[in-house]
């Protein structure tokens, strides 16, 4: 349970963020206490009512700074106890975030924002002619279904909650549609995925995820009128949001190194397996970076050599700690802090910091960019590798 001040601390940035729509009155509270389960009541110590998602982003940066836990809370309809407050804290009222946002009848898809309830939705999708099947048997919201996976007996027919939503879009550029074709069977046969525009050259591509805005653009190195780096460049532009990842056949250096500053996270060779495919489109979604471990095994070639002290080393490695090699050489495969974490033995805490201090010894903003650093060709020169990519 958060200690009395911090949460007299957090309640009041959550006043400052939210005004008026931040709510300590005991009988909201107590509406706030329970779902429909048999488990004792337990209150928040205060009730958010977040109307945007750089809110509940806000929000939860305050709760996380003041070590204050978060409840969400939807229609109140949880038979599991989800929404019981045991350890007090915030509790997330999406209540207010009700507003369908798109829905497309060709594409059978509608965005909509984590408030808004099944027969809310089935009422907005009358005219249309098509109707969203999945009932759990309460007029949930559905966030709250989406985070439970509450489904009911329609999953027989339909499928689950899980099967249903789309949680990472995909746009897929390569001159070649067999190859596009291979690919989109691949990520769609993973719950959850779903490529969402295809593109046969790079400035199709780059309109393409100009319009869509995905999670992640898969772009093939070589494409006719415009190639894969300078698409990546522009979809980034375009879309910030967006992580690119290169596909290519040529796994030399230079191709690496240019990929990679041209602001792409990942770099994957077009014969690796499926599984490493999916991994990593779901890495760069979750904002980590992936490169190729067929690549990534000569960049911890030359991470160990930096280790031994061979001559030749770029001195800005030598200014690493022995740990903070350790955690370099795993920031090329493309670990996460958690995982970092997990084969270090160490906290997720701990890898985060250490990471940190190796962007700020080697002056980059990024793990993709250490990547790329670390693989420039072998002939460069020490200044060559002392200057880090553009940012």
């Amino acid at each position: 349970m958060a200690q009395p001040q911090a949460v007299t601390d957090a309640v009041r940035e959550l006043q400052s963020l939210l005004g008026t729509r931040t709510s300590r009155a005991e009988s909201v509270r107590e509406q706030h206490s329970h779902g429909e389960s048999y488990h004792q009541a337990a209150a928040p110590d205060v009730v958010c009512f977040p109307t945007t998602t750089e809110e509940v982003s806000g929000i939860c940066t305050i709760s996380a700074r003041h070590g204050v836990p978060v409840v969400p809370f939807g229609a109140g309809s949880s038979l599991e106890g989800h929404v019981h407050a045991t350890d007090g804290g915030i509790t997330i009222d999406l209540s207010r975030m009700n507003r369908i946002l798109r829905s497309s009848v060709e594409d059978l898809d509608a965005t909509v924002e984590a408030g808004v309830t099944r027969s809310q939705l089935n009422k907005a999708l009358r005219n249309t002619g098509l109707t969203f099947f999945i009932d759990p048997g309460a007029d949930c919201t559905l966030g709250g279904m989406t985070a439970t996976r509450a489904s009911g007996t329609t999953a027989v027919r339909y499928g689950t909650m899980r099967d249903n939503v789309l949680g990472l879009t995909v746009v897929l550029a390569d001159d070649q549609q067999m190859v596009r074709r291979g690919f989109r069977v691949i990520l769609e046969s993973e719950p959850g995925i779903r490529v969402v525009a295809e593109a046969g050259d790079g400035r199709e591509a780059v309109e393409l995820a100009r319009r869509h805005a995905p999670a992640v653009a898969l772009l093939d190195i070589r494409m006719p009128i415009l190639d894969g780096l300078r698409a990546a460049r522009q979809v980034i532009e375009l879309s910030p949001a967006t992580r690119v990842l290169i596909l290519t056949t040529f796994d030399a250096d230079e191709y690496v190194y240019e990929a990679l500053r041209a602001g792409a996270s990942g770099f994957l060779l077009k014969d690796a397996p499926a599984d490493q495919l999916i991994t990593a489109v779901r890495s760069l979604a979750a904002g980590d970076a992936l490169i190729d471990p067929v690549i990534t095994r000569r960049l911890i070639s030359r991470f160990t050599l930096a280790a031994r002290g061979q001559p030749g080393v770029p001195d800005e490695l030598r200014q690493l700690t022995a740990r903070e090699l350790e955690v370099l050489r795993l920031v090329a495969r493309g670990l996460s802090n958690r995982a970092i974490a997990d084969e270090l033995t160490i906290s997720p805490a701990t890898a985060a910091r250490h990471v940190a201090n190796i962007l700020l010894k080697l002056g980059f903003s990024s793990r993709a960019q250490v990547a790329a650093w670390a693989s420039r060709p072998a002939g460069a020169s020490a200044a060559d590798r002392a200057d880090p990519p553009p940012r």
